[in-house]
């Protein structure tokens, strides 16, 4: 059996072999000039990779466990640190204007079976002292960059240097090198008279690929400065929420499979589809959807066993398509198809 490349195919596969997710390396090549320089043309595509080279687990509390060494509790902070939050980041500036101290938080599940936690995973709070002791004074859960979650500014390897709190000042930059790498800088001013923490500047890069060249581009979007965004108000996914659609057509006939990855919207998603119908008979669509990881495995009857999800990955898709086929197939079991496409992710 064999893939053919579509119009927004990331990796061409042939007969035995499997599509997968990119290079981690490649990317975090590229995620690291993109927080430096704004911009990733010519970059090298991702290398596909096979099932058994992705090192995803889920023997960890979250993807931010490992990376991240959590600093000891401040006995002024441990009010503000519930039980099942651990400490990534804590700030001060010595002042006492309402720019006083920041801390980043982030919720641990109870059990390593548990499911990802995908809502309020990392909590920005924003303090000022009085009377010796600190005041939450704001809060958000949607600017730093929740680790399992995906799809919009993933970031599992998150860098605590990338939060930064002067006097009147926060300066939160990201960057992500997984499937689409990106970036974001955000910047927050206080309002003394008003003692509320405002947006004063927004930027997000997400890189794409050229299907003809190759090269990678970044995209930038920035949102105007405007004084009536709230840092307890900001989402940076209702201000952009890119569309990546995926879809896995197949030949009942001759056992052609295309694999579309990336697909820019669901328009551009059809169209392929009615390409690769048209064009090579594949006219029976295994599985389609909007962000997410995939998987397809067969059976020798050739009967497919189909896995897509949003809060997986690559290889959890995998594995879970391949126990499908060995609970309800015939015979051998063989993967043909996996990998992810997230939006920001």
């Amino acid at each position: 059996m064999k893939h053919i490349r579509l119009a927004c195919l990331l990796t061409l596969c042939v007969l035995s072999a499997a599509c997968g997710a990119g290079s981690s390396q490649q990317a975090a090549a590229l995620a690291t000039d993109v927080a430096s320089s704004g911009s990733a043309a010519q970059h090298p595509a991702p290398v596909a990779t096979t099932p058994s080279e992705d090192t995803s687990t889920d023997a960890v509390p979250s993807a931010a466990t490992d990376t991240v060494a959590a600093p000891p509790v401040p006995e002024e902070l441990k009010a503000f640190v519930p039980l099942d939050m651990k400490l990534l980041v804590y700030k001060t500036t010595g002042t006492t204007d309402g720019s006083d101290a920041l801390a980043v938080l982030e919720k641990q599940k109870k059990n390593v079976s548990d499911p990802d936690i995908i809502s309020g995973q990392r909590r920005l709070l924003v303090f000022r002292r009085e009377n010796g002791a600190l005041k939450e004074v704001a809060r958000n859960e949607n600017i730093i960059a929740c680790s399992t979650c995906g799809w919009l500014l993933d970031d599992p390897s998150f860098i605590p240097e990338g939060v930064e709190l002067t006097p009147g000042r926060i300066r939160i930059e990201q960057a992500d090198a997984r499937f689409h790498p990106s970036y974001s800088k955000f910047v927050f001013t206080y309002d003394a008279s008003t003692q509320q923490w405002r947006v004063a500047s927004s930027e997000i890069g997400v890189s794409t690929q050229d299907d003809d060249s190759g090269d990678w581009k970044m995209q930038v979007t920035k949102l105007p400065p405007s004084p009536i965004i709230l840092l307890a108000d900001f989402d940076p996914k209702a201000w952009r929420k890119p569309e990546y659609w995926n879809a896995i057509p197949v030949n009942e006939k001759t056992h052609e499979m295309a694999s579309i990855f990336n697909d820019p919207g669901q328009k551009s998603l059809n169209k392929d589809l009615d390409d690769a119908c048209r064009s090579h008979g594949m006219c029976t669509v295994l599985v389609k959807q909007l962000y997410g990881c995939l998987a397809v495995v067969r059976d020798s009857a050739w009967r497919y066993f189909t896995i897509n999800s949003m809060h997986t990955t690559g290889k959890q898709a995998t594995d879970d398509a391949m126990r499908q086929c060995t609970q309800h197939g015939k015979g051998a079991c063989k993967v043909e198809v996996y990998g992810c496409s997230v939006g920001f992710d």
